[in-house]
């Protein structure tokens, strides 16, 4: 596993900050399998471009009320999302929703529902 980072300045966009991670990891002088992205790379820019470099999983936001519909849920799943729906931009993808469980973990319980951009990634189960 190789891990690509950088800093991103107080003015600059982060999807920018991501492009140049991108960039980086594009022109690694070895093949990449899965791009494993936290939910700074949610962003429909950036989906698209990872998406050419190879398959890859990002982790989704609860932050608008129809994924926020998708997420509440007791059941994992695979579904389609479109993000900018309707609109020129749309961009469709592959939603894993995973339903775990804390498990007493640091003192915690019940269920810990997740959603992940699956794009490009061939095994289609939920977890």
């Amino acid at each position: 596993m190789t891990l690509a980072m950088t800093y991103v300045r107080n003015d600059e966009d982060e999807a920018d900050a991501v492009e140049r991670v991108l960039a980086r990891v594009e022109n690694y002088p070895f093949e990449i399998d899965l791009l494993l992205a936290d939910s700074g790379f949610y962003n429909e820019r950036v989906i698209r471009r990872s998406r050419q470099i190879a398959a890859t999983v990002v982790h989704v936001p609860k932050k608008s009320e129809r994924m926020k519909d998708k997420l509440d849920i007791h059941k994992s799943y695979m579904t389609t999302y479109r993000m900018y729906k309707d609109s020129e931009r749309e961009l469709r993808f592959p939603l894993a929703v995973a339903v775990s469980y804390h498990a007493g973990d640091r003192g915690k319980s019940g269920e810990v529902v997740r959603g992940y951009g699956a794009c490009g990634v061939i095994d289609r189960s939920a977890k």
